[in-house]
């Protein structure tokens, strides 16, 4: 054993040697220390509000990421500049964009009390309300308590995101609709933004439905330093419906999904776990959440209630217009002015049409969907194609750096010192410091095309810098003979967005006013085949074949919101409906009116409300429009609709009479197919086809209780 002890020695040398190695290669693990627990007197943060991840893991809800630098290219060029690598990463919030407090940052103060009296006012006007609703409502004291705050406390305060949400509650409705989840829970915006895309809270959640930026990117909303799609009302809805269908497939219950979508589902998880209980209201007397997410969910249920009937609670207001929309693809960068210029509209309206876009303008070197007032899309693209891509942009921005200077800069972009010293404000201060951003303008402002005239003249609209030389330069001509023609002086100061209208000078070519598409109506029955081309729109389409942008929607699986690819081959039906010769295709795309209609007038039909209904969903069942039904029936369009109202729609061309004397008019004998439509029943199909619900379940193997899910296919007998 002696004579081994000095082996055995240079064994355990060698082994600890090589431990020592191993571990300086590896990264030992770092214990956090464990977080604590939650009490009422902590807030919760807004951020977990729409971020799972954070929830738990994090308990601050807060997500950094890495910012990327934007240097000078190499190799200096107006296309060099707009790499997406030279760009710094999405800043929360960017510089200059317009932000404002979010509401749902005022729910972790005390919840509001409420006296028996008061809440059996409350309680007794809650009963007396007749609108329906598709989430159970639970009115209890927290909730009354909500109520009276909103409506007898705050109303001037809170009645401002009534208002607004005219803009969009059709559409949040149809896209929760689409998506599975209750149309009712849409009102949760109110709670959490008052319907206001510019909403930003403590925790850096953004945006109508709140999102921070890991969860947006998780439920894919782009998030970067050009495009924010969390100030995107209609990305982000559909994101919120998203979320809170997987909050609900996850906890069974549409409560605790709210639950989890203020606090996140991880704490939500870790209080069912702790409490063994998945009751929202007995989690809510413990202290594993946390004050906010305890009043979260009463003040949704109480704007639910005040929203679906805001008179009875003594709201007198006018909801905003709703806002439409085209969508068309812009390539490259575009400034917001040049965008509104091109389509004859003003700044205003681009930036309400895409608060996504943070930066007043379109991403560069890619092709972005931009959304202009109806009608107007295929004037500004053939306006933006005359203007030369490096003209497009009013400003750039340029990440200083170490070691460059503003000469260094001005060289590279082609402007002057001077020209970015007033860009920035700076006087004649030289002195940059590395981590500036700079505002760089464009060599020359964007040269906006002319509108020629009959009689060979063009219209100009002055823009800001203009004189009558540089106009008169411009096109071949000179400032004396502009100045007459408009009988002014030449040393008349310009007016920015005057209109002067003269003859250019030989060899101008001034762009032609777009000529009207013919129109070009479709036989009834028969339908044709559109490839799409530049600056086309399902609603211009629909106007020149004489049918509507949901028909065409409708025959091709598309949204009416969807977006035409260049070459996309399109099915146009006709206004009369597709061809009968196919008998399953009688009634399959034929909207039931979803409760019983009575006849009215020649041509005219009575129809009663129902839970669910709105005018555009009504309008859809009957072919027709909302305007429509608003006019036969002298309501306005903007009127709450109650269950059992009374309205009188014109049907459009694939109503149920129609659908019934198709039927009659197709050859053969054999039964036919239904594909049944959201708010279908069985009384309403039997009707349609003039067969009986026993007849109808005997066929498909069903009882009169069956659930009738949309896309099912029925078989009708004749």
């Amino acid at each position: 054993m002696l004579s081994r002890s000095p082996l055995f020695c240079l064994l355990l040398l060698a082994l600890l040697v090589l431990s020592v190695a191993g571990c300086s290669q590896r990264t030992p693990p770092v214990s956090a220390p464990p977080a604590p627990e939650p009490t009422d007197e902590a807030p919760d943060s807004a951020a977990a509000a729409a971020d799972p991840e954070a929830a738990g893991e994090n308990p601050g809800g807060i997500v950094t990421e890495p910012a990327e630098e934007w240097t000078l290219p190499p190799l200096p060029g107006p296309e060099g500049r707009y790499g997406d690598e030279q760009f710094p990463g999405p800043e929360d919030p960017a510089p200059g964009e317009e932000l404002t407090e979010s509401p749902h940052d005022d729910l972790d103060k005390p919840a509001p009390e409420i006296s028996a009296e008061e809440a059996e006012a409350e309680r007794a006007l809650v009963a007396k309300s007749e609108p329906t609703f598709d989430v159970p409502i639970e009115v209890n004291d927290r909730v009354l308590a909500y109520v009276e705050l909103y409506s007898k406390r705050i109303p001037s305060r809170w009645v401002h995101g009534l208002k607004r949400s005219g803009r969009y509650m059709e559409m949040f409705r149809e896209i929760f609709a689409e998506e599975g989840v209750p149309q009712d829970l849409v009102y949760l915006a109110h709670v959490e933004s008052a319907y206001k895309t510019t909403a930003y809270s403590r925790a850096r959640a953004k945006g109508v439905f709140q999102f921070i930026a890991a969860t947006g990117k998780r439920y894919g909303l782009r998030v970067d330093y050009w495009v924010d799609e969390r100030s995107d009302p209609e990305k982000s809805c559909r994101a919120s419906a998203r979320y809170l269908k997987d909050l609900y497939d996850e906890f069974g219950d549409w409560y605790l999904a709210l639950a989890g979508y203020n606090a996140g589902e991880g704490k939500i998880r870790r209080a069912i776990r702790k409490t063994g209980k998945k009751d929202f209201w007995a989690i809510a007397k413990t202290r594993y959440i946390r004050r906010e997410t305890k009043n979260y969910v009463p003040a949704i249920l109480a704007t639910i209630l005040i929203s679906k009937d805001p008179a009875k609670y003594g709201f007198e207001f006018e909801y905003d217009d709703k806002i439409t929309y085209e969508t068309v693809q812009v390539d490259g960068a575009a400034d917001f002015r040049v965008l509104a210029e091109s389509a004859g509209t003003d700044v205003a309206t681009i930036k309400l049409l895409n608060p996504a876009l943070r930066r007043q303008q379109t991403p560069p070197l890619v092709k972005s969907d931009v959304r202009v007032p109806v009608g107007t899309g295929q004037q500004m693209l053939v306006a933006l194609a005359e203007i030369p891509k490096d003209k497009r942009v009013t400003f750039q921005r340029h990440y200083v750096r170490k070691g460059e200077s503003l000469s260094t800069i001005a060289r590279a972009y082609g402007v002057s010192v001077y020209s970015i010293q007033q860009a920035n404000g700076m006087g004649r201060r030289t002195m940059i410091r590395a981590g500036k951003t700079l505002k760089i303008p464009s060599a020359s402002g964007p040269a906006l095309p002319a509108i020629a005239g009959a009689d060979g003249t063009v219209t100009y609209r002055v823009r800001r810098g203009d004189s009558l030389s540089r106009i008169a330069s411009r096109f071949g001509t000179s400032s004396r003979s502009i100045a007459n023609q408009n009988r002014m002086s030449i040393h008349d100061v310009l007016s920015v967005g005057q209109k002067l209208t003269f003859v250019p000078g030989p060899g101008y070519v001034a762009r032609a006013k777009p000529k009207a598409q013919p129109r070009t109506p479709i036989p009834a029955g028969q339908s044709v085949t559109h490839r799409v081309v530049g600056g086309d729109t399902l609603w211009d389409l629909a106007k020149r074949y004489g049918t509507t942008a949901g028909a065409i929607a409708r025959a091709n699986g598309i949204s009416t919101r969807s977006t035409l690819k260049l070459g996309q081959k399109l099915t146009v039906p006709s206004s009369g409906g597709s061809n009968s010769g196919v008998q399953t295709a009688v009634a399959r795309n034929s909207a039931a009116p979803s409760a019983p209609v009575s006849s009215a007038s020649e041509g005219t039909v009575g129809y009663t409300v129902r839970n669910g209904d709105n005018l555009w969903v009504i309008a859809q069942r009957f072919n027709t429009t909302p305007a429509a039904i608003a006019e036969a029936s002298g309501i306005s369009t903007r009127k709450t609709l109650r269950i059992g109202d009374r309205l009188k729609v014109v049907p459009g061309a694939r109503s149920r009479s129609a659908a019934r004397e198709a039927m009659d008019t197709v050859p053969g004998d054999g039964p036919l197919t239904h594909r049944v439509q959201r708010g279908d029943t069985l009384w309403e199909i039997a009707s349609m086809y003039r067969t009986s619900i026993d007849d109808l379940c005997t066929l498909n193997g069903i009882n009169r209780n069956a659930t009738l899910r949309p896309g099912t296919r029925l078989t009708v007998r004749r």
